[in-house]
């Protein structure tokens, strides 16, 4: 269901639904974000996007406890950034993490009982969007996935 929204307003309220990592783990989310940032898309599916991104970051942050949350504007489009200071993944797996089923095997990770669905939902969504997006990582530095939409000409 595309709809006009402010994608930086979604992801501030996104955010006030981890504040409880803060108090209860003592996580630090360092948040980066425009006044506004106009996009048409589907809201609830973008969000699932960023939710999916954050619970990753999350769980895969290490020892670390610090997630930065940015989003630039540039060329027309709003890229919005979510990284972690964990593990991260190994260059042979960075392939295959956007499978259905795929789970990278980690030893040091927050615990899960993830299915190995959501990247793969992530992918499904994005390119439904004809969205640009990736994850850069590297090992024993962390990992950070991104996603672009195009912002609404005025």
């Amino acid at each position: 269901e595309l709809t006009d929204f402010d994608l930086a307003e979604l992801i501030r309220n996104e955010i006030r639904k981890y504040d409880v990592y803060q108090y209860n783990d003592s996580f630090e989310f360092e948040v980066h974000l425009p006044e506004t940032a106009m996009v048409h898309a589907d809201e609830k599916r973008i969000q699932q996007v960023f939710n999916n991104f954050m619970t990753n970051a999350i769980n895969y942050s290490g020892n670390s406890r610090k997630v930065i949350i940015s989003m630039t504007l540039e060329n027309g489009h709003a890229r919005t950034e979510v990284k972690d200071f964990g593990e991260g993944i190994d260059e042979k797996n960075l392939k295959n993490i956007w499978d259905r089923y795929y789970k990278v095997d980690k030893q040091h990770v927050r615990f899960s009982s993830g299915s190995g669905l959501g990247l793969s939902i992530v992918r499904e969504i994005l390119d439904l969007h004809d969205a640009e997006y990736g994850v850069s990582s590297k090992t024993n530095e962390g990992s950070t996935f991104w996603f672009e939409l195009p912002l609404i000409q005025k």
